[in-house]
């Protein structure tokens, strides 16, 4: 055989070797922290004796000491359980009041209406909603947003800041409904029971102050939260990372800051990790991610759970 023809044999050879190394693309995408296969030439068989999972693909905070700040919108929920979650909206416009500010409101309420059918959550918290989407009052948040996909929809006093929600599909005890203010401020927290798996659970969304009230409206929520068997407290916190764990000293369990690790919910430079979801000991965190939807520019992000409650 010719020089020539060995050269192009084995030339032939070292293109086969690499067109089938580069069938599968790999990309590592540091803004998540997640590993994404696409355009795979596995057949499924394949993948699934692979070594990757939801829990590999879809990264879910780190370990105790660790953070997961580099929200992505490719994260959802991946196991199975009540799916919950807590948003605080910042009124639509960053954290300031007046609602969405462009001239775009039907195209950029749209973008909402679809995360929020999106995440499928069956709790939904939400902070600093607004009754009106948009600064020219034209369209009613709740009604455009949250009415397609929840029937049962409550929301507490609307303060020119605070304005706390909850909405399900679950069936409710409407008598259970009650709000409590924290040490005498604006900030306050709404209470609501419903029926899970044959189990009354209180449903808490609560927003704490920031302020020098702060620590006592802390130690006044630990104190409220002791009294019921089943509950679920979602909100903003306005806590420091010491505070988010110290729910833990209580038997609680924690989302944001406990097994799975701590999550940026919070556009800022120091704490950063101000929203959480807290549950009685008897209800389960399965899964918890911090998503970030694109829908602010820098306020706050949602955190949800999957979670299950024991028998």
């Amino acid at each position: 055989m010719s020089k020539s023809k060995i050269f192009l044999l084995g030339l032939s050879l070292m293109l086969f070797i690499f067109n089938s190394y580069s069938c599968e693309k790999h990309e590592y995408d540091n803004n998540c922290d997640s590993f994404i296969i696409e355009d795979s030439c596995y057949s499924d068989n394949t993948r699934d004796s692979l070594s990757i999972n939801n829990d590999t693909i879809h990264h879910h905070g780190n370990n105790q000491n660790g953070d997961n700040s580099t929200n992505n919108n490719h994260f959802s929920l991946t196991k199975n359980g009540v799916r919950i979650g807590t948003y605080n909206v910042g009124h639509f416009n960053d954290g300031k009041l007046g609602g969405y500010q462009g001239e775009d409101v039907l195209s950029y309420m749209q973008k909402w209406k679809k995360w929020i059918q999106e995440q499928k959550l069956d709790i939904l918290s939400l902070n600093e909603w607004s009754l009106y989407f948009d600064k020219s009052n034209t369209v009613n948040a709740t009604d455009s947003l949250l009415a397609p996909f929840y029937k049962n929809i409550y929301f507490g006093i609307r303060d020119a800041w605070i304005y706390n929600g909850i909405c399900t599909n679950y069936e409710v005890d409407e008598h259970s409904h009650k709000q409590i203010k924290w040490n005498k401020t604006n900030y306050y927290a709404i209470f609501e029971d419903v029926f899970i798996e044959d189990k009354r659970v209180t449903i808490i969304a609560t927003h704490l102050p920031w302020q020098a009230t702060h620590q006592k409206a802390m130690e006044e929520l630990i104190e409220e939260l002791k009294q019921y068997e089943y509950f679920i407290c979602f909100g903003d916190m306005n806590a420091t990372d010491e505070e988010q764990t110290a729910f833990t000293n209580y038997g609680f369990n924690i989302a944001n800051g406990g097994s799975y690790g701590f999550f940026k919910t919070y556009e800022g430079e120091k704490h950063i990790h101000l929203d959480n979801i807290v549950t009685s000991n008897n209800i389960e965190i399965l899964e918890v991610i911090s998503p970030n939807p694109n829908l602010s520019k820098g306020d706050h992000f949602p955190l949800e759970a999957v979670i299950r409650i024991k028998s």
